[in-house]
């Protein structure tokens, strides 16, 4: 004989039921925020292999994105909702050190890293420069400083993006006979 619930009992399974149904709407939730991570993560990818693959890249427009991270994403899941700044989903930029000692592989091989990094990340203008000074280190540190003491008693103006701060670079970094 199955036993009737009493009132108290009935609103406690209630509870216990919409408690159950939340967490899982919230375990769906969860589900298709990493999907969507993770679907990304794939964008970005082949966007850095086809980089890394010496091909020619152009930077995607914003329809161009969005269809592809429709077709990045599972086919039993819903296309993701539009973000306010994709910037967010990125993940964290990781600059690489640059000391001016290494000889001019080593820097080239910096510029690409650098160049690489803007176009993931779309960095433009100054903050490029800021970015690539900050990680100057040992040689490179102090012909920074003594170029934009130099830069400064000559009342020239800074380099105010990445193609500018390149030719003053390749100017002292890669030799004439190179």
């Amino acid at each position: 004989m199955a036993k009737i619930p009493k009132d108290g009992e009935l609103e406690d399974l209630t509870q216990v039921n919409d408690k159950i149904a939340s967490i899982e709407q919230n375990h769906e939730q969860v589900l298709k925020r990493l999907n969507d991570i993770l679907a990304r993560f794939d964008l970005m990818n082949n966007r850095l292999n086809n980089l890394e693959g010496n091909q020619a890249v152009e930077r995607l427009n914003q329809p161009e994105q969005e269809r592809i991270g429709r077709e990045l994403v599972h086919h039993n899941e819903r296309p993701r909702r539009e973000e306010p700044n994709r910037q967010e989903n990125l993940p964290k930029a990781i600059v690489p050190p640059f000391s001016g000692k290494s000889g001019v592989d080593d820097y080239l091989q910096w510029k690409d890293k650098m160049k690489r990094l803007f176009i993931l990340h779309h960095y433009a203008g100054p903050r490029q420069v800021d970015i690539a000074i900050s990680e100057f280190t040992d040689y490179a540190a102090t012909w920074w400083e003594q170029s934009e003491k130099r830069r400064e008693t000559l009342g020239h103006p800074r380099a105010n993006n990445w193609d500018q701060l390149v030719r003053v670079m390749d100017a002292q970094f890669i030799p004439k006979t190179y």
